[in-house]
């Protein structure tokens, strides 16, 4: 029994496991684990930085430096270029370097009220996918890009943290809500995706920067194609057949009336108004608004004859058949225009409100002639049949009308 004992306990000791030998390499205290948490932290901020500079570098050709606006553009179409507006009449002209040529960009669309400019290039290009802004979930990566004015490129990313739904100067758009701050970009900067394409551009929205959504953008631009469209790219007029009401205000069977101006271009300084009835081109009946599409045609002449229909009685206007928006403010920048009657700000629930205006805008007429003094304003409300009165302000360079009613 005792050596049946002894014999166990021998064989157990000898199959026992063994501890194997402690490598004092592999022992981590606290300290060494932090450390090498931070390194591996380190390691892919560092991955991260890596992968921004290559998207921003995905982007450098469409991301273009504009000599005139010292904007930066960006290459929007295989034939345009977009950037942002500015205070004051965009130059008529912008040059840039392209595929390492200089070259001269035309302004095409470029109204004094739009946040945005679109500049036509001589030369076919290659434009960045645009993705609505709406595809990415709150959180999304973005890299904004842009130029300096020397002319180096330069990116920072952030957030995308939302979309709202904001008007600029009556021009509807969906800003991208981001954590950039937004106002420290260049105008035209473009925001792009982990991918490179372009989600947002840096835009200025009446007083302030904003990123704006470029797909939703790109259907604002390009509404189509239609003489009413051209009429304002050609003249910055646009026109629609009168409604009823308005029919009857102005003493009129039928009739393509004004709606809206845009300033220092050919019909504001033509003398048009908002409201004015168009009769005839060069003495060809207007009837309907595809007879003005003689006004966007090639013509040979300087000058284009049309008669309008203003309270109550025939006016001949001349309105230039090419117009260059620059030549309406001197080269330094400083604009003339100071028509109307500026308006301090507007009571609640009053009838300017109710017209549409705010503070800052300014009246230009009221039942087509140009007021003044308020006091012009309040004795046209007093004697006015009906309690109409057809007002036009001017904000940002847009000319509206309006028929306002007295309570």
């Amino acid at each position: 029994m005792a050596i049946s004992s002894a014999l166990i306990l021998v064989v157990g000791v000898l199959i026992r496991p063994q501890p194997e030998n402690a490598d004092p390499g592999s022992i981590r205290t606290p300290s060494e684990i932090a450390r090498l948490e931070r390194l591996t932290q380190r390691r892919s901020v560092e991955d991260f930085a890596e992968y921004f500079a290559y998207v921003a570098g995905l982007v450098e050709e469409s991301v273009l430096l504009l000599d005139a606006s010292g904007h930066t553009g960006l290459i929007w179409e295989s034939d345009s270029v977009l950037t942002a507006a500015r205070r004051g009449t965009f130059p008529a002209v912008d040059r840039t370097v392209l595929g390492g040529d200089q070259l001269e960009l035309a302004a095409e669309i470029a109204g004094p009220h739009l946040p945005y400019v679109l500049l036509r290039t001589p030369v076919d290009v290659i434009p960045s996918q645009r993705v609505p802004v709406r595809f990415y979930s709150p959180g999304s990566w973005l890299v904004a890009v842009w130029r300096t004015p020397e002319g180096s490129m330069r990116y920072a990313t952030g957030h995308l943290l939302g979309i709202a739904e904001r008007s600029c100067s009556g021009i509807d758009v969906t800003e991208a809500l981001t954590n950039f701050n937004v106002r420290t970009l260049i105008p035209g900067s473009g925001l792009f995706d982990l991918d490179g394409n372009l989600v947002a551009v840096a835009l200025a929205c009446e007083t302030e920067t904003i990123a704006v959504d470029a797909d939703a953008l790109a259907a604002a631009i390009r509404p189509g194609d239609s003489p009413a469209a051209r009429l304002v790219k050609r003249h910055g007029m646009r026109v629609d057949t009168a409604t009823r009401r308005e029919l009857t205000y102005f003493q009129r069977r039928d009739g393509v009336i004004v709606r809206e101006l845009w300033s220092d271009y050919g019909a504001y300084h033509a003398g048009l108004l908002p409201g004015d009835f168009i009769l005839s081109i060069d003495g060809q009946d207007v009837e309907t608004v595809a007879d003005l599409e003689r006004l966007t045609l090639p013509v040979s002449g300087e000058m284009i004859e049309l008669d309008v229909w203003r309270a109550g009685r025939r006016r001949e206007f001349l309105l230039p058949a090419r117009f260059t928006p620059a030549a309406a403010s001197s080269p330094h920048g400083f604009v003339g225009r100071e028509d109307g009657l500026p308006i301090v700000r507007t009571d609640n629930g009053s009838l300017a409100e109710r017209a549409g205006a705010r503070a800052g805008d300014r009246l230009i007429a009221v039942n087509q002639t140009r007021p003044q003094s308020f006091a012009e304003v309040d004795r046209a409300f007093a004697g006015a049949p009906g309690g109409l009165v057809h007002l036009v302000f001017e904000r940002y360079g847009r000319l509206w009308g309006t028929l306002a009613e007295r309570p």
